[in-house]
């Protein structure tokens, strides 16, 4: 049986003994009836009995009074009657209220053990929340990896340009050395990435740093390098400043500086930049 079911079974129970409580109360009063008859019964013979006593002499004996004998008999049955029905009542007042505490302890029961069930429920959805936290965090953790990786794969992927804050920053620092020589050696293929980054590079010596660059298309190369090859003379100025700007670049190898020295003074230039392909991601 469920808490609602025992809930309406208790509140049956109490209308139940408060209708026998009527009852009890009925028989109680015909109880109270009946000794008042029987008191009154009494009070009537004392009174007969006084009044003979105080004619003092004997005379024959009068009729019995037939109302004192209903009156005598109708107050013992009502004692009869109300002492038999508060017994009766009783005894359905007891089983009754026994039946109203078996059921409150079911009740009781009931409401411990769905409690307790309750509190399992909430411990195993607390758990089940963990757990879903936890893989939604090792998901999120792999794709923040993921992510990282993409990122990494579209920057390696991405053509190699100058940005516009490159553009600012490198043309400030080559602009003290305004028409300073340098060649970009970019190879004569179909390669458009290269062929644009040397382009960006052009603009940026020509148009921000104000410096004679001059573009040299080559395809003797065998096997065509890759990434961006800088030649420069970092015994001048010009050439250190040169060499601390390419070095920005990701993909700069500045492993061949100052190993052309000497012809690079002969002609005045200040570096050679090779263009090379884009290097494998």
């Amino acid at each position: 049986m469920d808490e609602s079911a025992l809930k309406i079974l208790i509140e049956s129970l109490d209308i139940c003994r408060s209708s026998l409580d009527s009852w009890l109360s009925f028989f109680t009063s015909l109880v109270t009836i009946g000794v008042v008859l029987e008191v009154v019964f009494v009070v009537w013979e004392y009174r007969d009995d006084l009044h003979d006593w105080r004619r003092g002499f004997v005379h024959p004996p009068f009729k019995p009074s037939v109302v004192l004998l209903l009156f005598g008999l109708f107050g013992a049955t009502l004692v009869a009657v109300g002492v038999a029905g508060e017994w009766l009542i009783g005894a359905k007042i007891g089983a009754v209220e026994t039946r109203i505490r078996k059921a409150n302890d079911d009740r009781a029961i009931l409401l411990s053990r769905e409690a307790g069930e309750a509190k399992k429920s909430a411990e195993d959805a607390a758990k089940a929340l963990d757990a879903v936290k936890k893989k939604s965090d090792a998901l999120n953790t792999r794709m923040d990896n993921a992510s990282s990786k993409l990122g990494t794969l579209n920057r390696r992927l991405a053509w190699r340009r100058v940005s516009p804050a490159q553009y600012r920053s490198f043309s400030k620092a080559l602009l003290p050395f305004r028409g300073s020589k340098i060649v970009v050696v970019v190879l004569d293929n179909e390669d458009m990435e290269a062929k644009t980054f040397a382009a960006d590079l052009m603009h940026l010596f020509h148009d921000g740093a104000k410096w004679a660059p001059s573009l040299n298309n080559t395809n003797v190369v065998v096997p065509p390098p890759t990434g961006l090859i800088c030649r420069i003379d970092t015994s001048t100025p010009a050439g250190k400043a040169l060499a601390k700007v390419m070095g920005e670049f990701p993909s700069a190898d500045n492993s061949f500086t100052n190993s052309m020295v000497p012809s690079f003074q002969r002609s005045g230039l200040v570096g050679e930049i090779i263009v090379g392909l884009r290097s494998p991601p």
